[in-house]
């Protein structure tokens, strides 16, 4: 019998309104409300830790046991004269990777994705931003593929996303655009 065969509900009450999907890392479950991320038991739905953040982290990902959003380097403990950057928590724990912290001139970076140890996102003016998942250093500087893009999907070697109402593939290594 595995840790999944009885089903379980909780009545998680958060003091102010949950503002992110809820993302599975490992066995546990994230998610944010507009004050703080919570960890939740994906075997029970116990809470195993939260973490105050300055303001809901609509979009997080999970990779490797690290959860990955954007926010303000000095509100997770990280001495920056940055006011927004890329942040990495440990999953099983909520604290912060401290070695892991990357600034961004960009405010309001979304759209995360992972695919092969580089994480991205992509910005309001059409600009799609890599990191090194690992250790938060930038993979490739911004690439311009138009309006605001979303994710649309991701292979083994690629990112495609849908901007300008077209589909536009993005290389993961080097951030050039493959095809239009």
């Amino acid at each position: 019998m595995s840790h999944f065969d009885s089903p379980w509900k909780t009545e998680f009450k958060a003091d102010t309104p949950i503002v992110s999907a809820p993302v599975p890392a490992g066995d546990i479950l994230v998610f944010s409300t507009e004050g703080k991320l919570y960890g939740l038991s994906l075997y029970d739905g116990s809470q195993l830790w939260q973490y105050q953040v300055a303001r809901g982290i609509p979009e997080i990902v999970s990779a490797g046991g690290t959860l990955f959003f954007m926010g303000d380097p000095e509100d997770y403990g990280v001495d920056s004269d940055d006011d927004f950057g890329l942040v990495a928590l440990d999953a099983a724990t909520g604290m912060p990777k401290q070695q892991w912290q990357t600034a961004s001139d960009r405010d309001g970076l979304r759209n995360p994705v992972f695919q092969n140890g580089v994480l991205m996102f992509s910005d309001g003016d059409g600009n799609i931003h890599g990191f090194n998942a690992v250790t938060g250093a930038r993979v490739w500087e911004s690439l311009s593929v138009g309006a605001t893009p979303g994710p649309a999907g991701q292979g083994d070697q690629a990112v495609f996303f849908v901007a300008n109402g077209a589909l536009k593939g993005v290389n993961l290594r080097s951030g050039q655009t493959r095809w239009r």
